[in-house]
């Protein structure tokens, strides 16, 4: 799949950017002082030691939900756009994804099964990090973090952003005034969370799933007389697709999630959780700078697989979260450590520090969110973005390996900061080669009236 800003073939015929953009954002701002909260309520109940649990668990989910996905949620994404939402051809997409979901539990399952059998002892390793109940709802978590990824991607592909954000807040709220429940009373603790998680995702999956249905529904009857003239998607290009997906969202977790495995591996067992709970404090309140480039990441990707010319305002766009980025670090400087005590308390104090680091990494990360987005979209995850997060994982193990021992959970801050640094270079690269733009444009700071012109509607 190539992709030229050039090309007039690639004319937007969707709602302009800024606009699809600020209706998205919205509703991400509704929800994030119930995040915010959340997250506080987390940490006062369960402590440095079991959020520490708890996120590590949070990390294993992820991890083998992208392992076993294979990076499909991904390539349906692009091919959905490539089928400019056909209802035929979305619905073909849905069933090669249930299939590939099914089959990859099952083999998961025998793969386990047979381990077990061939290495006795193992499971009573994996208790030594889980407990039967943890692997149990680590399990529920995995499978409805499956579903949800199948929907949500068909949902995304086909640009139907505000059923996706209108049914995350609705899920949101309903989620914190479990946790808030689970609090008074005095039962939140690292089962129930992780319970209440697994219901989460599995509740977004049947929202998703419905909201799926409704759309197909709508667009079978829309167009019914005017067939679309769009080639059915081939199994073979899916995964074709997302196994460069998969090569690219790899590394790309790892890159973001590496440290906790680090951080159990290389500091005391004595004191290990405690430290992994306030690092991951820090970390949560860091990467919540990444909201905007996350955004504009998606909406970017969905509308460059869909062939639309969105290449210079991803470059503007890249310079807006870049200026927000410095001055949340600013904020983070003078107010951070006041604020990160009164939400999650006077035991998180330790978070100031690792929340400021990472902060930093994540301001470079917000520079690089979009223009990673629409080269990935734009060319069905190019080699440039799979070395550049690989060479970024790379250069966090390597500084992890120095500084975790030395410095501890600050020493795993600043390897992910320099880590984060090297992957928005190594993008930035990738972004300027393939749209033929100057290097130097990518740097020349701008004032807020030429980035607001630049990204206005017009």
């Amino acid at each position: 799949m190539s992709f030229s800003p050039t090309d007039s073939s690639h004319r937007s015929q969707s709602p302009a950017l800024l606009r699809t953009v600020l209706a998205t954002l919205a509703t991400r701002f509704a929800m994030l002082p119930l995040g915010l909260l959340q997250g506080a309520l987390l940490a006062r109940g369960l402590g440095p030691e079991g959020l520490g649990r708890y996120s590590a668990t949070l990390v294993d989910v992820n991890i083998v939900t992208t392992v076993l996905a294979l990076g499909i949620p991904g390539g349906l994404a692009v091919l959905v756009g490539e089928s400019q939402g056909q209802a035929s051809a979305t619905r073909q997409l849905w069933w090669f994804g249930v299939r590939h979901t099914l089959l990859a539990l099952l083999l998961a399952g025998l793969v386990g099964i047979g381990i077990g059998l061939l290495y006795p002892a193992l499971p009573h390793r994996i208790e030594a990090y889980h407990t039967p109940l943890i692997s149990t709802l680590l399990l529920l978590c995995v499978i409805g973090q499956l579903g949800r990824d199948l929907h949500n991607a068909l949902l995304w592909g086909g640009q139907r952003f505000s059923a996706q954000n209108r049914l995350g807040l609705l899920l949101s709220i309903a989620q914190l005034g479990a946790v808030v429940v689970l609090f008074v009373i005095g039962e939140l603790v690292v089962p129930s969370a992780l319970l209440l998680q697994a219901l989460s995702l599995w509740g977004l999956c049947l929202a998703f799933g419905w909201r799926l249905k409704t759309w197909l529904s709508q667009q079978t009857e829309s167009s019914l007389g005017t067939p679309k003239s769009v080639n059915s998607p081939s199994l073979l290009h899916l995964y074709k697709v997302s196994l460069r997906n998969f090569f690219h969202i790899l590394p790309d977790m790892l890159l973001l999630r590496i440290d906790v495995y680090l951080i159990e591996l290389l500091l005391p067992k004595q004191s290990m959780e405690h430290d992994l709970g306030l690092y991951q404090a820090g970390v949560r309140v860091a990467e919540l700078l990444l909201m905007l480039p996350g955004t504009l990441n998606a909406v970017l990707f969905a509308k460059a697989a869909a062939r639309e010319d969105v290449a210079d305002k991803a470059l503007w766009s890249a310079k807006l979260c870049l200026y927000l980025g410095l001055l949340g670090c600013l904020g983070m400087l003078v107010i951070g450590k006041p604020l990160l005590v009164l939400f999650y308390g006077q035991r998180f104090a330790g978070s100031f520090v690792p929340c400021l680091l990472v902060l930093l990494g994540c301001t470079a990360l917000s520079f690089s969110g979009p223009l990673a987005g629409t080269l990935s979209g734009a060319s069905g995850y190019p080699t440039s973005v799979i070395v550049a997060q690989t060479t970024a994982l790379l250069t966090n193990v390597g500084l992890n390996l120095w500084l975790l021992p030395r410095y501890g959970i600050t020493g795993a801050a600043l390897a992910s900061t320099g880590a984060y640094t090297v992957s928005a270079m190594c993008i930035s690269i990738g972004f300027a080669r393939h749209f033929r733009i100057p290097l130097r444009k990518l740097l020349v700071p701008v004032g807020p009236r030429e980035l607001w012109s630049r990204l206005s509607p017009r």
